[in-house]
């Protein structure tokens, strides 16, 4: 006769696996992964930072990682190095918080800044936009797009720059980070999302006994 096994796994790695699965719904990204499974990727992957959550079932707070593209074996990469305030002086061209790209200057874009949404819509990719001509290696597949690691680097470093402003309880100033994030690239999740609680939570502060703490809490599997 046949014999049949059926296989299961058990734990909190596994629960934890699965409502993260679910909180890309939240998210709307593709891979999410929690800060230990960050962590044992050694630097090999270049993951941006998309805060702290909590998920269904669960009260404790877990930071997660979106995984954006796998690093060259000579360059490493540490969540420290998106997290300082001067996080993103590259894309401002300053050392100045206010100094968003696009944003509250002329009504353009800023010569340093590459119009990522040429990218990430799947249109044009115009080489003076990363300074040379591109390469096959410097595609990456993101949201289903071959899309330049530059590109990627400089949406991530807009975006954890707003994460920084977030955990500082500059709620007004991580909004303007997030939306320079959306001008680059209407369809980013992540900004969206945070961008609609930063809204909701300044309207909202003066009803509240304490500010929110950053803390995202998601409330469906």
């Amino acid at each position: 006769c046949d014999h049949r096994i059926s296989y299961t796994v058990l734990g909190d790695g596994v629960n934890l696996a699965s409502r993260l699965e679910a909180a890309n719904k939240a998210f709307k990204t593709v891979v999410l992964v929690s800060e230990s499974t960050m962590s044992k990727a050694n630097g090999a992957f270049r993951f941006r930072a998309l805060g702290k959550i909590t998920v269904p079932g669960k009260s404790t707070v877990v930071s997660v990682y979106e995984p954006l593209f796998a690093l060259p074996p000579e360059s490493t990469w540490s969540p420290t190095q998106g997290d300082s305030p001067g996080a993103g002086d590259l894309l401002r061209g300053s050392g100045s918080s206010d100094a968003l790209p696009g944003v509250g200057r002329d009504g353009g874009d800023s010569a340093d800044f590459p119009r990522a949404e040429l990218y990430l819509s799947g249109r044009s990719y115009p080489d003076a936009h990363v300074g040379h001509t591109l390469l096959d290696e410097e595609l990456v597949v993101y949201a289903w797009k071959r899309v330049p690691r530059p590109v990627l680097v400089q949406l991530a470093e807009l975006f954890e720059k707003g994460l920084f402003e977030l955990t500082q309880g500059s709620l007004d100033q991580a909004k303007k980070w997030f939306q320079a994030t959306l001008q680059a690239n209407p369809s980013d999740g992540p900004s969206a999302l945070l961008l609609s609680l930063c809204e909701e939570n300044v309207q909202g502060s003066s009803a509240r006994a304490k500010p929110w703490d950053g803390v995202i809490r998601l409330e469906h599997k």
